[in-house]
């Protein structure tokens, strides 16, 4: 049977092509995210001769294949469409209206997340180096980074438009022009102009950068008038004559609804506010604690701004910010800090918490904890609020407020811009140890934690696996594989990872490096490059298969730190250079650099005998396979 015969009964076998919403693979695995596991007939998958395991845990049906598993992937994509499975929208849809707000906001920011966390990260340098005295916040340099660092959130409606529309299964780049149209110029020429009118209708332009509420509507407006559209334009004409209707319904309605809509829920909340701290300012810093992150997760925020620099110009001191506002920020942190706590090293979250934390404590920036951290994850919302809601009710029970409209961020609390600095301290305290124990101890359920596990590119299978050939097999030509690197040869059961240490993916040696440079082990042709560039294999010209690993774990770098210098297809000879690595910036970051060589189709070789113990250079014979 074919590879392409295989994947197609591998994708009757997990439930049919409307089953499949999303396919990645590593070194040696698929990962499926399917809409029902249920479907999947696990049993009869693994009976595949190609299938060495399957797992299923945090969300992924993962199909365990081996060296091949680019050719399946491949196989796969070219048998199905998975952005028109309709299962995906049906599934984004399950559970009521607000399990299907949370999950269209963090599907549509999470895409975002390296450009939001990497802004984010420049913010806080900024910050700092302003606050010092290093840069003139006024001047060239300072302004170019701050260009760099705001992009990504002015222009969040454009982003999001487009991130948005992918989920819900509509044409992504007419999403992003909806989005941009609200930034455009000549209508930003527009904000605070009385007497704007549209065909005669009242229009109050209002700036949308950063915002989120209106894209995050007006999309889900287009999604339903695109079906709609699509069922009534005939064919010949819907290539053109659907966006145009979507635009000239669209962007109009947004900007004469949107601006008196916002207009009015701003104003609503600072009236609120503002009567809740004249009745008492413990249960009115408590009550806007509670809320304050559901008011930036939505952008409106910004609303409370005009009553703090009221309060501020009437008697010097702001209590809003001063108690809801900087409790909630660093029940924030609070939170970032738990879930960098929780989260295993070299684990995806690992480093976006860390980002995250960052840009709370220096920049007082809470976005990238809110859309990285905060809405992957139910109970965080009520951890949030209630931190917040304690932190807050100490710092109003003690009358707290700020001296000036800060970030809340170390600088404002070390430059003294709240009083009383004790209550604050109190307050903040409270907040981040609050958010920080319920994030670590009960907000991330184990059904939540795959992407704060340290990713490994296999998945434990049988422990016994011994690569000897059944009698009568072809006779196997010698090989001498030689050390693609300079270092100190290791037993392969001395490496700390189980996948290698057990022999699971393949039998070898390991190789602990002195240098940077890999080169090849043996003449052949390159047969795996992964996009991480960490690993590469060669298929040597008596069959055998031939993976170079650098390091554990080092996909998780996601290609950063190593260089290429062939591609899949090259033929190379024994000591051609293969892949550089960047030694000292990869282990400063902990990663164990450790080098397994090893063959992986057992049915290339009879036996493994090693040649080599201690220290090597590169081209010296490790073992032979017989």
């Amino acid at each position: 049977m074919s590879i392409i015969e295989e994947s197609r009964k591998l994708i009757g076998l997990l439930g049919g092509e409307k089953n499949i919403l999303s396919l990645v693979h590593c070194a040696t695995r698929l990962r499926f995210q399917l809409a029902d596991d249920g479907k999947a007939d696990t049993e009869e998958i693994e009976k595949l001769g190609f299938v060495l395991s399957v797992v299923n845990k945090g969300g992924q049906y993962q199909i365990v294949i081996g060296p091949l598993v680019s050719k399946y992937f491949e196989a796969i994509n070219d048998q199905i469409d998975i952005k028109k499975s309709k299962e995906a929208n049906k599934k984004i849809k399950k559970g009521g209206a607000a399990d299907f707000v949370i999950r269209c906001i963090s599907g549509s920011i999470t895409p975002l997340l390296p450009a939001v966390c990497g802004s984010a990260l420049i913010r806080a340098i900024l910050s700092a180096l302003v606050n010092f005295g290093v840069l003139a916040e006024t001047g060239s340099t300072c302004l170019v980074l701050t260009a760099a660092a705001n992009a990504v959130f002015y222009f969040l409606p454009i982003l999001v438009g487009f991130t948005l529309s992918q989920q819900l299964n509509v044409n992504p780049y007419v999403g992003a022009v909806i989005g941009a149209a609200l930034l455009e110029p000549n209508f930003q020429s527009l904000i605070d102009v009385p007497g704007s009118t549209f065909f005669g209708i009242p229009l109050k332009a209002i700036d949308y950068g950063s915002s989120l509420l209106p894209i995050f509507i007006i999309i889900l407006i287009y999604a339903g008038l695109d079906k709609f559209l699509r069922k009534h334009v005939p064919d010949g004409i819907a290539f053109f004559m659907v966006p145009f209707l979507e635009f000239i319904i669209l962007v109009p309605l947004g900007t004469i609804v949107f601006g008196p809509f916002g207009t009015i829920i701003s104003e609503g909340i600072a009236g609120v506010v503002s009567y809740l701290f004249s009745l008492n300012t413990a249960i009115a810093g408590g009550i806007l604690g509670m809320f304050y992150q559901i008011l930036v997760i939505f952008g409106i925020h910004w609303g409370l701004a005009p009553i703090c620099f009221d309060a501020l110009s009437r008697t010097g001191l702001d209590p809003y910010e001063g108690t809801g506002g900087i409790a909630s920020n660093y029940g924030c942190a609070g939170i970032a800090f738990g879930a960098y706590l929780k989260a295993e090293k070299h684990s995806k979250m690992k480093a976006v918490a860390a980002s995250c934390l960052s840009s709370q404590l220096l920049a007082g920036v809470g976005e990238p904890t809110l859309y990285g951290i905060v809405l992957k994850h139910k109970r965080l919302i009520p951890t949030i609020m209630i931190a917040g809601g304690i932190g807050g009710f100490i710092a109003g029970l003690f009358g707290s407020a700020e001296k000036a409209y800060v970030l809340h961020n170390v600088f404002s609390l070390a430059f003294m811009s709240y009083t009383p600095l004790h209550g604050i301290l109190i307050a903040v305290i409270a907040a981040f140890a609050i958010a920080t124990v319920l994030t670590y101890f009960w907000a991330i359920p184990e059904s939540e934690m795959e992407d704060y596990r340290a990713s490994h590119e296999a998945v434990p299978m049988a422990e016994n696996i011994v690569p000897i050939m059944e009698a009568g097999s072809k006779a196997v030509q010698e090989l001498d594989i030689c050390s693609p690197l300079e270092g100190e040869v290791m037993e392969l059961e001395k490496v700390e990872d189980e996948i290698f240490s057990k022999g699971i993916v393949g039998q070898g040696c390991a190789v602990l490096p002195q240098n940077n440079v890999v080169t090849a082990p043996c003449d052949g042709e390159v047969s795996v490059l992964l996009p991480s560039k960490h690993a590469v294999g060669i298929r040597a010209q008596n069959g055998s298969d031939i993976l170079i690993h650098v390091g554990l774990n080092t996909v998780m770098n996601e290609g950063n730190g190593f260089r290429k210098f062939v591609d899949v297809g090259d033929h190379v000879h024994m000591g051609d250079k293969l892949i550089e690595f960047d030694k000292e910036a990869l282990e400063s970051k902990g990663y164990d650099l450790v080098t397994p060589v090893i063959i992986t189709n057992e049915e290339s070789y009879h036996s493994i005998t090693l040649a080599a113990k201690g220290n090597v250079r590169s081209g010296d014979i490790i073992f032979s396979i017989n």
